[in-house]
């Protein structure tokens, strides 16, 4: 819905889940009997036990974070200057005191530009990664290890929400003045359902909302179980195959 140019005149359509079957058919007119929901195959991984899964403690050290500190996970989007200088507020509450003494993992959005957040590379429990823009199978298990042993989740209107509320991870949004993006329908959902919390410029917002999801991950628990039941229609990793399911039932109904 925030990329139109992308959607082309195609007879059938396969969506994620029925929000979005119920905007390919308000928006884009698709004949509903040709919308068919196969849950999100971008996430079916998340299903998937991995022999290779480290434990918490490993994941950290592999890191150069420590295990006994709480871990904030923080990810980025593509180009948005203002989020080195968001960084630099987080990092700050946690010097000051304000916020406990946690682990700050950056994952840098995989097409970002090379380099962005290296300046802070080099601080104490603070560890800078980028993926590749063509990401392998060992880095969606290390994004999913991130969100499996972090304790809340901080980005701005990113798609990881999504798959840190399937996770029952805490995740807090923050707003970034004259930009509405949390007003547009494909994310708006997601905070009307108190799925997320959004926290303004103030650094004390960002502090109380930070202290209440450490001192209690069950904040909001019942939020994200509700919305990951819509947003994850089938909890099985199974997407893919009904994808193909679908490619058959519309080749038999031609």
């Amino acid at each position: 819905t925030t990329r139109v140019s992308r959607v082309r005149p195609t007879d059938y359509f396969i969506a994620w889940h029925e929000p979005m079957k119920k905007e390919a058919v308000k928006i884009h007119h698709f004949n509903p009997a040709k919308v068919f929901v196969s849950g999100p195959i971008r996430f079916d991984y998340h299903f998937f036990d991995e022999a290779s899964a480290l434990s918490r403690e490993e994941f950290l050290q592999s890191k150069n974070l420590d295990p006994a500190n709480k871990t904030i996970l923080y990810s980025t989007q593509k180009g948005h200057l203002f989020e080195e200088e968001f960084l630099k507020k987080m990092i700050d509450l946690r010097s000051s005191g304000a916020i406990p003494y946690v682990n700050i993992l950056v994952r840098v959005h995989p097409v970002a530009k090379a380099g962005r957040f290296s300046e802070f590379s080099g601080l104490d429990d603070v560890y800078v990664e980028k993926p590749p823009e063509v990401m392998t199978s060992q880095d969606f298990i290390n994004l999913k290890l991130s969100l499996h042993y972090c304790d809340i989740n901080i980005n701005y209107s990113s798609t990881v929400s999504l798959e840190a509320i399937l996770l029952d991870k805490p995740v807090i949004n923050y707003i970034e003045p004259g930009m509405p993006i949390y007003d547009y329908d494909h994310y708006r959902p997601l905070v009307e359902a108190g799925a997320v919390r959004l926290v303004s410029q103030n650094p004390d917002d960002l502090a109380r909302a930070i202290n209440g999801y450490l001192d209690n991950p069950g904040l909001d628990r019942e939020n994200r179980k509700e919305t990951a039941k819509i947003y994850f229609p089938f909890q099985d990793g199974s997407s893919s195959k009904r994808n193909v399911d679908h490619l058959e039932t519309i080749i038999g109904m031609n």
